[in-house]
């Protein structure tokens, strides 16, 4: 059965397992991530190439409310209730709030990247602008414009 099939729990638990591990969405085997937070080009071992994956500021915004917000209020409670110098703060409370944020970037990113696979989100209309986008990117556009200004 292929992921884009999966219904319902069974769809959650695949997203969030692909997510968590950082493999590919489609083979499950090779690595999303070519570096901590980069996604890979391509599988190396199914060749899905990860151009549709456009996670943007959604890890951040994830780590933020779901993480760093709720961290906050231990972090006031720590000050109100035992009211240490100020740079007891900086040993405690930076990295407090620090750490938990940047461990759960890259599977956030990954769940999001796996979401996007499976339910093959792109926005209504654009997937010509994307492959001409990704196209320029690669330099495949100025090479498509030299083979047809040569054959006129």
């Amino acid at each position: 059965m292929m992921a884009t099939e999966l219904k319902g729990r069974d769809r959650w638990n695949w997203v969030f397992d692909t997510g968590w591990r950082g493999v590919c969405p489609r083979c499950h085997k090779g690595r999303m991530f070519s570096h901590w937070l980069k996604v890979a080009e391509t599988c190396e071992e199914c060749g899905l190439d990860y151009d549709f994956a456009a996670p943007d500021d959604g890890p951040a915004f994830f780590s933020l409310c779901f993480v760093a917000f709720p961290l906050l209020f231990l972090i006031v409670w720590f000050e109100v209730a035992i009211n240490p110098p100020w740079w007891v703060h900086i040993f405690v409370s930076f990295p407090v709030m620090l750490v938990p944020c940047l461990l759960c970037l890259r599977p956030i990113k990954g769940w999001l990247v796996a979401s996007q696979y499976i339910n093959q989100a792109q926005e209504a209309g654009t997937g010509a602008l994307w492959a001409d986008l990704h196209a320029r990117a690669r330099g495949e556009d100025e090479e498509t414009e030299h083979k047809e200004s040569a054959e006129h």
